[in-house]
């Protein structure tokens, strides 16, 4: 599953695994790319690396191998949006935002939590706590915080 925001970030859209998988056999490419200042980049170094399942050494996937010029980049773009753009003080925006990813996290809990376990070996124990449920509820709290936070 892959969650991005549109590029007027008014919705999250959701990729399955399905969804990949076909993509990736029907000749067009799966995006690997990071996003850095609302562009889709390759790494500075042109290089990826694999996400490997720790217990049976399978490739589950690719990502870019970013460097030091990449993580810059990143700062400053986030930088320049929060002195170009309202998003610092947007609240709507940023509850519409956490609300919309909160909904994605639930709604593929299956897939993620899947993922999760495949990636770093969590548990179904660790998946209903510290691994996936509660970071997902922290998502809800603070878009519930922000609605009652005095501005």
């Amino acid at each position: 599953m892959r969650i991005q925001l549109s590029p007027s970030y008014e919705e999250v859209r959701v990729a399955s695994p399905d969804t990949i998988a076909n993509a990736a056999t029907d000749g067009s490419q799966v995006d690997r790319r990071m996003l850095i200042g609302g562009r889709l980049a390759e790494s500075a170094s042109g290089r990826q690396f694999a996400s490997l399942n720790p217990a049976t050494g399978e490739v589950l996937g690719h990502a870019p191998d970013a460097t030091v010029a990449d993580a810059e980049a990143a700062v400053a773009a986030a930088r320049t949006a929060f002195d170009t753009t309202d998003w610092a003080t947007n609240v709507e925006l940023r509850v519409r935002c956490l609300e919309q990813l909160h909904a994605a996290l639930v709604e593929h809990r299956a897939e993620m939590g899947q993922l999760t376990t495949d990636e770093v070996g969590a548990t179904p124990a660790l998946l209903a706590g510290a691994q996936y449920d509660q970071p997902v509820a922290i998502v809800k709290y603070y878009a519930d915080l922000l609605k009652s936070y005095p501005m």
